[in-house]
């Protein structure tokens, strides 16, 4: 039996086998496998591996996009926890992403993926294979076009309204489960700001229950602020995506070496390597104009006066936001920049990077080629030196796509 999945008009209705799939958390490894299913192996099981075909044609061409997927050494089962790691041969479930939305749901039918009432044009979804604690084990996107003529689907109206109520349940079982297993976002302010430039991505983060921790750094050294970001990452619960700006980035290039971080942001920011400074990353490219404007105190701090953040810092925001963020700026200690990343964690963990491609403050040349270099999943943006707060739904974005392991 096929099951369907229906955009009504922008959210997405999941199976019952997926969406309720919360309730059977209770079911341990022996309820779904038996005995003989939990015997030891003697050779460690082969990865899980994910095939994912392209839209049907024919659907595709009325309005319906119908996936077909496979999954080798792994079976689909509605079976969720830290024990049912153990069960052998492994299983695990799909997430669903539709064009790069902030929420998905989880489906454990082992069925075809069905989208109906998607508008016309360009579409890409993603499935994310994942082991009974939701972490990704393989992904792949498609990405296909739904034909003008073909856009709207038609059904008669009492299905309509059943599905519109269906959907609003199933869309609420599925957040709060997923919601349960998300890592926590620690966010890393750079320099000339404070923790509350983030306050337009914690309040998206926040939208879907991720639990979010913006530091206050005291940028008197990159060695108090790795400790104070160390000390925000121990208040997380759970996997942390640490999240930097600017200097931010040599921060989590730094702290990002602990165990607890499983993934890394860069939006706008610097990635040094290992043994190189903040001040020899920046000066290995021409210098953008925002640099001149900085200014210095008496007691070797530096900041940017008000006219340099209009002008540089932050020239995409309105006045009113320019004018806080000038008021609310942290000088940082000049010496800062010449201290040297021990081990940069970039070479450890997954990196995202958004480059900002009207920066005026670090070089967008600069922000691509660091982007290469740790290989990172790279997004660029229209935006100043600030993203974060002239284009948070671009930054929320890559952080979604951070926290579920999306390449």
């Amino acid at each position: 039996m096929i099951r369907r999945y229906f955009l009504l008009p922008v959210f997405a209705l999941t199976s019952f086998a997926g969406a309720l799939a919360a309730p059977l958390d209770g079911l341990s490894a022996a309820d779904v496998n038996g005995p003989a299913a939990l015997a030891p192996q003697e050779k460690p099981q082969p990865p899980a591996k994910l095939i994912v075909d392209p839209p049907l044609a024919g659907p595709l061409s009325k309005g319906a996009v119908f996936i077909q997927y496979r999954v080798e050494n792994l079976r689909i089962e509605p079976v969720f926890g830290p024990d049912a790691l153990k069960v052998t041969p492994r299983i695990g479930h799909i997430h669903v992403v539709v064009d790069d939305a902030p929420w998905h749901w989880a489906d454990t039918s082992g069925e075809p993926v069905i989208l109906v009432g998607l508008p016309a044009g360009k579409h890409k979804v993603t499935i994310i294979v994942a082991d009974p604690t939701h972490k990704p084990i393989d992904h792949k996107t498609v990405e296909f076009t739904v034909p003008p003529h073909a856009a709207v689907h038609h059904f008669k109206e009492p299905v309509m309204k059943a599905l519109s109520v269906l959907t609003a349940a199933l869309l609420a079982v599925s957040t709060s489960a997923l919601a349960e297993t998300k890592a926590s976002v620690v966010l890393v302010h750079g320099a000339f700001a404070d923790g509350s430039s983030w306050n337009k991505v914690i309040t998206r983060l926040q939208k879907h229950h991720t639990e979010v921790i913006a530091v206050q750094l005291p940028l008197t050294s990159l060695k108090d602020d790795v400790a104070a970001t160390q000390r925000a990452i121990a208040r997380a619960h759970g996997d942390v995506v640490l999240v930097g700006h600017s200097w931010g980035g040599s921060v989590i290039s730094e702290a990002g070496n602990n165990a607890r971080v499983k993934s890394l942001v860069y939006v706008a920011a610097f990635a040094p390597d290992s043994g190189q400074s903040t001040a020899e990353l920046a000066n290995s490219f021409p210098a953008p104009p925002g640099s001149a404007s900085l200014a210095k105190t008496a007691e070797g701090y530096l900041y940017l006066p008000t006219k340099a953040v209009s002008e540089n810092f932050a020239p995409d925001v309105k006045d009113v936001e320019r004018s806080v963020i000038a008021a609310t700026q942290s000088p940082i200690k000049a010496n800062a920049f010449g201290e040297k990343v021990a081990h940069a964690a970039w070479h450890d963990k997954p990196s995202w990077y958004v480059v900002s491609k009207n920066d005026r403050m670090i070089n967008p040349e600069l922000e691509r080629a660091m982007a290469k270099k740790i290989n990172a999943n790279t997004t660029e943006v229209a935006a100043s030196h600030v993203s974060m707060v002239s284009q948070p739904d671009v930054v929320t974005r890559t952080i979604e796509q951070a926290l579920s392991g999306q390449q």
